[in-house]
């Protein structure tokens, strides 16, 4: 009868949609199984099930100065010192704790100041991107004790990007769209875009658009005057960015499972992750926020004032004057 093939076309459908979503969940997890890991103290690290049910995670996310995995002959080796390089010995050039509550299905970023004056346990007062640099020391278990020690936030999972990570996510989506009130610049991260208004951003540019601490920008009349913020107006890009990339994977499909697998497959590569996240960790995270609008991602920076310590330009943690 009728209505008994509606039943039986129903529950193919279903058993269909579950044995997708099941492949999806291996094919998750055998990505996943092929993401780099990072070594790291097994007490520098909360691991997830170590939480309550429910609880808020932090994600420490740490984009390495690091060209290592960069093509020869890439724009971004100029005047570098290049070589073998790995998590020890490296600085940290950007990072970031991204705070994912899902009770609440909310996100929001605080970003640090790479020059941050801070106590580094057993290394005394130093700029906070030198925590991954003490040889054997340091690396990433240091700069998660040094932001436990200052902080008191623990951190559950641990992501590193280097450039190519970084272009490699970029040309992935096919680039990423920002706003620019005025023309800029910047000849050391080689950043450059003569035109006002919205501009598709490539790998490269990109790149150098995050990686700007010399920026600056052409006034009405035609003179280039230069950005005094200086790390806080990167950091204040480097959100704004965050905030964008998002929303253009979203445009790219990010939201259809096959879509985001195949960027997710990319992306494994070029990414490192601590060894206690799972595959698990990830997937329960992608459904809990399958429809999180980055509009809505909340962005911190700490209160700082500028100071020279150890005789080179550092800030100093200071008094939030507002919000």
């Amino acid at each position: 009868t009728w209505p008994q093939r509606l039943l039986i076309s129903f529950n193919v459908v279903c058993i269909v949609a579950a044995l997708s979503a099941a492949g999806m969940v291996a094919y998750a997890k055998r990505t996943v199984a092929q993401i780099p890991r990072i070594t790291l103290d097994r007490g520098a690290i909360v691991p997830v099930e170590d939480l309550p049910p429910g609880e808020p995670q932090n994600f420490l996310i740490v984009g390495v100065d690091s060209d290592e995995n960069l093509a020869p002959d890439d724009p971004v080796r100029d005047g570098r010192d290049s070589g073998p390089e790995r998590s020890v010995g490296l600085r940290s050039d950007t990072i970031m704790v991204v705070r994912i509550d899902p009770g609440e299905t909310q996100a929001r970023i605080l970003s640090f100041p790479r020059d941050l004056w801070v106590d580094i346990p057993g290394h005394g007062k130093q700029r906070i991107n030198t925590a991954m640099a003490y040889g054997v020391d340091g690396g990433p278990s240091l700069l998660m004790a040094t932001i436990k020690s200052n902080f008191d936030i623990d951190i559950n999972h641990y992501v590193q990007v280097d450039f190519a990570a970084f272009k490699t996510i970029v040309g992935q989506i096919g680039g990423v769209k920002v706003y620019l009130n005025a023309p800029v610049r910047d000849g050391h991260s080689q950043l450059y875009q003569p035109n006002a208004g919205c501009s598709l951003l490539d790998a490269d540019q990109a790149l150098a658009y995050a990686r700007s601490r010399h920026l600056q920008y052409q006034d009405e009349n035609g003179r280039w005057r230069s950005d005094p913020g200086s790390d806080l107006s990167r950091i204040t890009r480097q959100q704004y960015f965050t905030r964008k990339v998002l929303s253009r994977a979203i445009e790219k499909g990010a939201r259809n499972p096959a879509t985001l697998a195949r960027m997710v497959d990319t992306a494994t590569t070029s990414i490192a992750l601590d060894p206690f996240t799972t595959a698990q960790d990830l997937i329960n995270l992608g459904r809990t926020f399958k429809n999180f609008d980055p509009q809505t991602l909340v962005t911190d920076t700490l209160p700082v004032v500028d100071a020279t310590r150890g005789g080179a330009a550092s800030m100093l943690r200071g008094v939030a004057t507002d919000g």
